[in-house]
């Protein structure tokens, strides 16, 4: 648009800046802002055929740039701001009008062109701004000057109007009023921002009035120090900055706070001089007149002055009043609390404090009473002191006498003290024993003030009166009685039901004395665990005035008295340890108890005592009784005679039984008695050395003469027995019967003799160890290995060093459990050769258990051990010669692999190539062959492995019928051939999960059902399972497996040769089947190493049933679903396998022909792979490039496969993936391999389906999907003549073109390209027909793919959104899709989320990307379709 134009015209036309850039509207952003970069012009005008279109400025660069506009894409008029308004050059404008259009629209920038709209420049609205403010300036320099003069004038008379309106202000005020309205009005009328008035109270100011901003503000205190203004004024009297005031005091607080930049303070002084404070004034500006400001404070000074003397007048009267005040408030206070104490005193004391006048006309009355009356005579004081009632009265009728004459007493006697104690019986029938004491004022008119104390000592009295009747009721007690009468006498003293003084036993309590309603109570034991009583056992004492059931609710005593409380104290012995207690119980609440448990805190201390005496008698007795019983029931004879007599005092059982005399007959008789004179005299002559040696005589051996005239031998023992004055008082004898030793002892030698001949005859050694002397006593043959005696250290000598130290552990253990011993040791013989002996011993210990000697016999067995010795080598021998058997077939099995490998890899190689019939034929006869021969191997080895007990079995879960079907499925293309009916029969009782070694019975299977096929021209062959045992619970069963043929059938002559290795039905030179003979050797086998038995059955020209049985387990878990590997479309093993799997391989194999199979292989699968002869050169290739696929000979030159894969894999880590080859079919050669750290293991020879496996198995990454890649998608790839032959490493080659396309297809950024698709990469890689036929796939597909996107996003179904996402992402890689297959890998990534509670920003995240990913869908397909319409056209 265009404003219209005015009548002033041209002033606007001088600020156009033509300094702008006119740029094309197509040109890139980018290239602009390079040009506005190097020429700064004021902005761009954006043209299209040179006519102005819009505007672009710095301002609009910036604003691209912050909200993210992607503008290095754009065009320079898709940013732009198009020209909403414009000027003609040849037109005049207002400038006001101009300014109103840069208003209207906001506008910095108005663009001005020509008639014909070509571009002239810019006008800047700073510009417009900038003229005005010019004019503006000029004519406010005019009004200045005619201001100053009128301010002059002014001046003068408002001199006057300010202080009138000061002195108007502030007449009325008075008081606290006064200062705050002084300085508004001084704030007011002087025009400044800030008044202050202020006290000096030492170094501090405190505001008495603060005016700020325009308000009145609260008062602040501040030291002079921070005041340094105010300590100026304070000092001086006036001081006054006119401007400048934070310069002069830089870093001032206060200034800073109040911004000031001028200050004028004046002090307030009394009378005298003195400062009282200040009035000062601060304000934001300078001062305008600081003389006539200074004399207008000064002014006002001295009235506030004035007015604050007043104030700190009023002040120090009001304190001296407020002063007065609190001295008499105190003296009141401490009347009132002296007043408190005396009540307190009164009702704290434990008595009753009174004051009684007794008048000489015999009346009285009671002056003063304490509270304390109520609990004492359980009266009221007001009761008394009105002579209601007079407390005599209550005196019992028994001592009311003895009182008033003691009254009397003191009255005529003029005492000075009175005392007495009394009983009284309160209203409540309470009896009670009080104790009075007085102090006696005698007044001069004859009466008698008696002030006094009344204290109730009942507790004391009964206390008393309790010990009274407890020490007089025990102390006749004695023995066990004490206890019981302890308990009565308690029960009576402190008026309670129940007493129990208990002894603590093993168990718990028993009761020496219970006392129970009145009686006393048989014994009781009872269990001390929860109960009071194992409280104050521990505690010392326990008091539970009440509610004891309910502290010890599992006390059954407790419960059956019914009782409420409980006191109780330990019984303690001399070491201060717990022995019994001494309790009380009560069925309601303990009155009286510190009573109580001082009556029972000093009996129970004697009842300890008592109790400790008791034990200690009793353990006398005891230990009197237990030294009796001794005495008694020893099996020798003793007696005691009397030092003096020698008549016997004390004879024994065993006395009694030895002579035939009765204890009653001996007793107070000497030897002379009852033996004859020579015996007697012996007797006496040895008494009397006894007696007057005083020690310890022991006679070997003495004869006595029995009762009966039969002749003992006696080993006897004498010992005085002396008094407490250390003369012999008692002898004592112990004499022991030998005479069965001594016959025993005389045998014994005569056995020895016979022994002796015994042991020289049987060549065996006995021999002793006495232990007492470390001695070894050899006796046995007739001419011994060893000396005859020697000590234990010197048979250690002879004993061989490997044999030293288990010779000597074996004696010590014998020794130390007091058992015996058996070992095999050699031994150094007389002639210094070695020989082998077999010891056993046994420990002799003697009366104590102590051990004495070992007694043992050695048996040379030196021939034994050589015949064993002989036996182990025979064994190591026959070890040896399976090592190297193992040996031998692990060689030739590798030997034999490996030209067979050549074989059936390049007969494999050569049938994948167009051939005649014929030529057909004999490739075939030569695949066959081989396979059979490497049966045959694998046969042999098998057998190698049972013979040599290396096989293991494997056990693990598994379905039967899968077992079986897989066997079906490997032998089923036999039967079709040879028109053969296969069935299986498989019982129902059969479980359908077992748990057993899945391999080695389908080996089993498999042996059996394929010599089925082989011996059986017509008919069928049946497979059978039933189960035919059972364990009870069901958990173990026998099955047993039946194939039954319609065959040729076996004659029974020729069934027992059935199951022997390298053993055929038919083995004549003419025999029709073939076959090694181990098929049914290793089934055999197999079946015994797995706890079964196999059995054949067969009837010539019949047919043949082979059963076998197996022991398996029965497992209840299910078995998960198999997920087979897809099977491959037709024809699968052609150069498009490396398009669908795409690798860059290398190998590592010595063999040269082993290399060219592999090659070749590879080479058909469409893989160009690098080859190297060993590990080194395997690690220097990996180090070169990386590969993804290393296939790693196990034995090679230089550097073997094992040691270079654990190299690679301590170098590089998980990568690359390694598959190991070998000729090698033992099992622990894989097993080493995995251990390795390679990945897989093949055997050889190789097959191209089991390489592919193989392949298929590589870890390939998700974005990859090779199941959309049909062989007949991809145009093949004929080999070049240069792959024909050996090819070395080469960096360039089609699998790594391959990978480099792959790469292409990774998911890239948003933005990165702006095409759907990539139609290069599609007709490079596919086919015509075939990329057709993809994209149609491609679209049906992903077509579904987005409805089920929708319905699980609907459903919130989010890991199936996950899966769809997924497999919709790897399609739309392949299709080149890359914007939609980073589309979907976001949803797939925000929907993994699913196990955490999703937002709902979240949700409408993926919505959002469902939109996108629609939309992105939309422009793919459309691609697409252009795409197929283009390829159709093509094709026509």
């Amino acid at each position: 648009m265009a404003v219209t134009s005015s009548t002033d015209r041209g002033e606007w036309t001088c600020l156009i800046r033509q300094d702008c850039l006119p740029v094309p509207s197509h040109n890139s952003v980018q290239t602009v802002l390079e040009q506005m970069h190097g020429d700064r012009p004021s902005c761009v005008l954006v043209c299209q055929q040179e006519r102005l279109v819009g505007l672009f400025t710095e301002q609009d660069a910036v604003g691209l740039m912050v909200r993210g506009y992607p503008w290095q894409t754009a065009s320079i008029g898709e940013v732009m701001t198009p020209a909403i308004a414009v000027l003609k050059i040849d037109e005049n404008y207002e400038l006001s009008a101009i300014q109103q259009l840069f208003q209207r629209h906001q506008l910095t920038h108005l663009a001005v062109v020509a008639a014909d709209d070509r571009p002239v420049g810019v006008l800047l609205e700073s510009d417009l701004k900038a003229l005005g403010q010019a004019e503006a300036t000029f004519q406010t320099q005019a009004v200045q000057a005619q201001q100053q003069f009128q301010q002059e004038l002014n001046r003068y008379q408002g001199a006057e109007t300010t202080l009138r309106q000061i002195v108007q202000g502030t007449a009325a005020e008075t008081g606290e009023d006064f200062f705050p309205a002084l300085v508004e009005n001084l704030a007011t009328v002087l025009g400044v921002r800030h008044v202050l008035v202020s006290e000096l109270r030492g170094d501090q100011m405190h505001s008495l009035a603060f005016w700020s901003n325009h308000q009145q503000q609260p008062n602040i205190t501040y030291s002079l120090l921070e005041g340094a203004c105010c300590r100026r004024a304070v000092a001086e009297g006036t001081y006054c900055i006119a401007s400048g005031a934070q310069q002069t005091y830089p870093g001032n607080a206060i200034l800073q706070s109040l911004n000031a930049d001028s200050y004028l303070g004046v002090a307030l002084t009394a009378p005298g001089g003195k400062v009282l404070g200040t009035l000062c004034m601060i304000d934001d500006k300078p001062l305008a007149d600081p003389v006539w400001a200074e004399s207008l404070l000064r002014m006002f000074a001295a009235r506030a002055a004035a007015e604050l003397c007043r104030q700190q007048a009023d002040r120090a009267l009001e304190a001296l009043k407020n002063e007065l005040e609190e001295k008499v408030a105190e003296r009141t206070a401490a009347l009132e609390d002296s007043q408190a104490r005396l009540h307190r005193l009164s009702e704290n004391l434990p008595g009753m404090i009174f004051r009684y006048l007794t008048r000489p006309d015999g009346s009285d009355a009671f002056l003063y009473v304490s509270p304390r009356c109520r609990e004492l005579f359980e009266v009221e004081p007001e009761a008394v002191l009105s002579q209601t009632i007079h407390p005599f009265s209550f005196i019992h009728a028994d001592d009311r006498p003895r009182v008033q004459a003691r009254i009397a007493r003191c009255l005529t006697q003029n005492s000075m003290i009175c005392e007495e104690e009394f009983r009284i019986v309160t209203p409540s029938g309470d009896q009670k024993y009080l104790q009075a004491v007085a102090s006696l004022f005698h007044q001069p008119n004859g009466d008698v003030v008696w002030d006094g104390l009344m204290l109730d000592i009942s507790k004391t009295q009964r206390a008393e009166i309790a010990l009274k009747t407890l020490v007089a009721g025990t102390a006749t007690a004695t023995g066990a009685n004490f206890f019981r009468e302890l308990a009565r006498c308690t029960a009576t003293a402190l008026k309670v039901p129940y007493v129990l003084v208990t002894e603590r036993s093993s168990n718990g309590l028993e009761t020496l004395g219970f006392w129970a309603e009145g009686t006393l109570q048989a014994k009781l034991n009872y269990e001390i665990s929860q109960t009071p009583c194992e409280v104050s056992l521990r505690e010392g004492s326990l008091c539970q005035v009440q509610g004891v059931r309910e502290a010890f609710p599992h006390d059954r005593l407790l419960r059956e008295m019914q009782a409420e409380s409980y006191l109780g104290v330990a019984l303690k012995d001399s070491q201060g340890q717990a022995i019994g207690s001494l309790c009380i119980l009560d069925r309601q609440p303990l009155r009286q108890v510190e009573l109580a448990e001082q009556i029972l805190q000093v009996f129970a201390a004697r009842a300890g005592v008592e109790l400790e005496r008791q034990r200690a008698e009793l353990e006398v007795r005891q230990t009197q009784r237990f030294l009796d019983s001794i005495i008694e029931n020893l099996p020798n004879m003793v007696f005691v005679k009397d030092a003096q007599s020698l008549c016997f005092v004390r004879f024994n059982k065993a006395g009694e039984e030895l002579l035939g005399y009765a204890r009653e007959d001996l007793l107070g008789k000497n030897d002379y008695d009852f033996f004859p004179a020579q015996e007697a005299d012996f007797f006496v002559s040895k008494d009397r050395e006894v007696l007057a040696t005083g020690n310890l005589l022991d006679i070997a051996e003495e004869q006595i003469q029995t009762r009966a005239g039969e002749t003992r031998l006696l080993h006897t023992k004498k010992i005085p027995i002396l008094n407490d004055a250390g003369q012999p008082q008692y002898l004592l004898g112990i004499s022991e019967d030998i005479t069965e030793y001594r016959q025993a002892e005389l045998a014994l030698r005569e056995s020895e003799t016979r022994l002796r001949l015994a042991l020289e005859v049987s060549q065996a050694i006995a021999w002793e160890r006495d232990l007492e002397f470390d001695l070894v006593y050899f006796t046995g043959a007739m001419t011994l290995p060893v000396p005859a005696t020697l000590s234990f250290t010197e048979l250690l000598g002879l004993i061989h060093p490997l044999d030293r130290e288990a010779f000597q552990q074996a004696h010590q253990t014998a020794i130390a459990n007091r058992g015996s011993l058996q070992i095999e040791h050699r031994i150094r013989v007389a002639d210094q050769t070695w020989r082998w002996y077999q010891v056993q011993a046994s420990v002799i210990t003697d009366a104590s258990n102590q051990p004495i000697r070992l007694i043992g016999m050695s048996f040379d067995i030196s021939d034994r051990k050589q015949a064993e010795a002989e036996l182990l080598q025979a064994k190591e021998t026959a070890e040896a010669a399976t090592r190297a058997k193992g040996d031998f077939l692990a060689t030739m099995s590798h030997e034999i692999r490996t030209p067979m490998n050549a074989v059936i890899g390049m007969t494999g190689l050569l049938l994948n190539t167009p051939l005649s019939p014929e030529q057909r034929q004999y490739g075939e006869t030569i695949r066959n062959a081989g396979e059979s021969l490497l049966s045959v191997i694998n046969e042999i080895l098998d057998f190698s492995r049972i013979e040599s007990g290396h096989l293991d079995l494997e056990e693990h879960p598994f379905e039967l019928s899968h077992c079986v079907a897989e066997v079906i499925d490997l032998l089923a293309n036999r039967a079709v051939e040879k028109s053969l009916h296969l069935e299986v029969q498989i019982d129902p009782g059969v479980p359908a999960v077992i748990v057993a070694d899945s391999a080695r019975l389908r080996q089993i299977l498999v042996n059996l059902v394929a010599n089925a096929l082989k011996f059986t021209d017509q008919g069928q062959v049946i497979i059978s399972v039933k189960s035919v045992a059972a364990s009870p619970d069901g958990q173990h069963q026998t099955l047993e497996f039946s194939i039954q043929d319609t065959g040729i059938g076996i004659a029974p002559k020729q069934l027992e040769h059935l199951f022997q290795p390298f053993s055929q039905v038919d083995s004549s030179s003419t025999r029709r089947y073939g076959g090694s003979g181990l098929g049914l050797v290793i089934s055999k086998r197999l079946c015994e190493r797995m706890g079964g038995q196999i059995r054949a059955q067969s009837q010539a020209g019949v047919g043949s049933t082979f059963s076998f049985t197996l022991p398996v387990r029965v497992s209840l878990t299910p078995i998960l679903p198999r997920i087979d590997p897809p099977t491959p479309t037709s024809q699968p093993w052609d150069n498009s396998f490396a398009l669908r799997y795409p690798l860059k391989i290398l190998v590592a194999e010595d063999n040269t022909i082993n290399q060219q199979v592999i090659r070749l292989m590879l080479q058909q699968l469409g893989y160009a792979a690098d080859l190297v002869a060993n590990g080194q050169e395997a690690i220097q290739a990996l180090n070169q490039q990386p590969y993804d696929l290393l296939f790693m000979d196990l034995q090679m030159p230089i550097m073997d496969g094992l040691s270079a894969t654990r190299q690679i894999r301590q170098s590089l880590g998980s990568a690359p993936w390694i598959i190991g080859l070998s000729a090698n079919a033992f099992a622990d050669t894989q097993a080493e391999a995995l251990v390795a750290g390679m990945n897989d293991y093949l055997t050889k020879p190789l097959k191209l389906e089991t390489l592919a496996a193989a392949l298929q198995g590589f870890p390939y990454p998700q974005s990859l999907s090779p199941e959309l890649f049909t062989p007949e998608l991809f145009t093949p790839e004929p080999l070049s003549p240069a792959d024909q032959g050996m090819k070395p490493l080469a960096p360039q080659s089609v699998q790594s073109e391959l990978a480099h396309d792959t790469a292409k297809l990774s998911l890239a950024e948003p933005g990165a390209t702006e095409e759907p698709i990539c139609i290069s990469y599609l007709r490079n890689r596919f086919k015509p027909s075939s990329l057709c036929r993809l994209i149609e796939m491609f679209l049906e597909d992903a077509a579904q793919h987005l409805q089920h996107l929708g319905t699980a996003l609907e459903q919130e179904n989010y890991p199936y959104l996950n899966h769809v996402a997924h497999s919709l992402k790897g399609s739309s890689a392949t299709m080149s899709a890359q914007e939609l297959a980073r589309l979907c890998q976001e949803l797939e990534q925000l929907s993994q989320r699913s196990g955490l509670e999703l937002t709902e920003l979240d949700r409408l995240a993926l919505n959002n990307l469902l939109r996108q990913l629609e939309t992105e869908y939309h422009r793919v397909a459309t691609a697409l379709k252009q795409e197929w319409e283009w390829q159709d056209q093509t094709l026509a």
